[in-house]
């Protein structure tokens, strides 16, 4: 994958193209830089906010006196404590020296990565199984009259997420999706005012390093943006579906589990779309009839409904605000009055061009959102009443295979609760 920061757009492209394909990444800064800068650290967030981590090493260690290389060292690891709260140790190279490129990779922990990549996919199986398995028990444990009732309240859940998805879907396109479209377009402004300073450094330095860094600032803070605005989209709806489902049926309850991997798989498959990652092994994992089919599509119908949204608001503001601003100023480059130019002329100018492109995409993502996350809780009703209904249809099995049967799905049911108990203590997630 070409590096960050790369003067190349094709670069570029490929970067965000194949940032969720990573299984870990390696930030190499020279001992010359002297620490992480704000661009570096932005696309560290960006990492993490991906479901992905981070090493750090530090290149050209033997230019400099030792001494130097292990300040260097103390202050990249205060850095990535006070910004991330990560304990690990920044390793450093050269071509002098013991650590290499190659023993860096080889002293990460392969098990964990290998682990959180497959979290999803295991996640997803988990809750699948689980939901299969507590339906069946039920329906085993429950007189044949109680089991006609709950596929009646099943089916009244089901008629109850259909008019839940149409109410919110007018919603969105009245109201929800435009108010979203706000708020991505105030973080982005807020993160913009916040950045005047690297700002004005880069615009008097050349054109191409304040366009990097321009694009940079509302590329990293967009794909941010709409990803935690999806979520708690798709958190809120996801709790109106519930409780108007279980209106229809009060017993039925929907587990904070199920819930937060919902939201969780949501915002990988939003992040996956905005990245152009559709296709990537995040989502080709979630597709073989793992968590709701919808669901993990979801990627795929946000890009091919609204393609690139975010390479496409920063192709919007490229190359004319760069231009305009640096002609403008091309006699005197002064930082002061740089940072008088961008805070009053170059942010206005880049929300106006951005806004009709975060204004559609919000309402193409909030539409998908809201039909998978029905499609989802519709998926879950509809395997209950399939597992309710098989077991309606073995008639003659008697009492003692009935409880033969239960024993077994209880310890099955245990088995898979161990296991995924196991997991999340590994992931930290108790």
């Amino acid at each position: 994958m070409p590096g960050f920061n790369s003067p190349h757009d094709s670069h570029n492209q490929a970067i965000l193209r194949y940032l969720r394909r990573g299984a870990h990444y390696l930030f190499l800064t020279s001992v010359e830089e002297g620490g992480l800068h704000r661009q570096e650290i932005r696309r560290m967030d960006e990492v993490l906010d991906m479901g992905r981590d981070f090493s750090v090493l530090i290149t050209k260690s033997d230019i400099r006196p030792q001494s130097d290389v292990d300040d260097l060292r103390g202050f990249i690891d205060d850095q990535l404590s006070t910004c991330f709260g990560k304990e690990d140790r920044c390793l450093a190279t050269g071509f002098r020296t013991d650590t290499s490129l190659s023993q860096a990779i080889t002293e990460l922990d392969q098990d964990s990565i290998l682990l959180n990549i497959n979290k999803d996919a295991l996640l997803n199986f988990y809750f699948m199984l689980d939901g299969t398995l507590n339906s069946s028990i039920d329906a085993l444990n429950n007189e044949e009259e109680e089991n006609r009732r709950a596929i009646r309240e099943l089916q009244q859940g089901m008629a109850a997420i259909e008019r839940e998805q149409e109410e919110s879907i007018r919603k969105a396109k009245a109201k929800v999706a435009g108010d979203k479209a706000r708020r991505i377009l105030s973080s982005v402004e807020n993160e913009l005012r916040n950045s005047t300073d690297e700002l004005a450094r880069a615009a008097a330095t050349d054109r191409d390093a304040f366009g990097r860094v321009l694009s940079d600032i509302v590329r990293s803070r967009m794909s941010r943006a709409f990803q935690a605005t999806t979520a708690e989209l798709g958190n809120s709806l996801a709790i109106d579906i519930s409780q108007s489902v279980q209106l229809s049926m009060p017993s039925l309850s929907f587990s904070e589990d199920w819930f937060d991997h919902v939201v969780s798989t949501i915002k990988v498959q939003v992040m996956d779309a905005l990245l152009g990652a559709v296709g990537s092994p995040s989502l080709e994992k979630q597709g073989d009839g793992m968590m709701g089919g919808k669901l993990s599509q979801l990627g795929t119908m946000i890009a091919s409904l609204a393609p690139h949204p975010v390479m496409k608001a920063v192709l919007a503001i490229l190359p004319g605000i760069v231009g305009t601003l640096l002609d403008s100023m091309a006699e005197q480059r002064k930082e002061d009055r740089l940072k008088e130019e961008i805070a009053h002329t170059t942010i206005p100018d880049v929300l106006r061009q951005i806004a009709p492109v975060v204004d559609e995409a919000m309402l193409t993502i909030s539409e998908q959102v809201i039909s998978a996350i029905s499609s989802e809780f519709n998926d879950l009703l509809k395997e209950k009443t399939e597992a309710i209904e098989a077991l309606q249809k073995q008639s003659e099995i008697g009492d003692a295979m009935r409880k033969d049967i239960s024993e077994k799905l209880v310890a099955c049911k245990q088995v898979n609760d161990e296991t995924v108990q196991g997991l999340m203590n590994v992931w930290g997630q108790e």
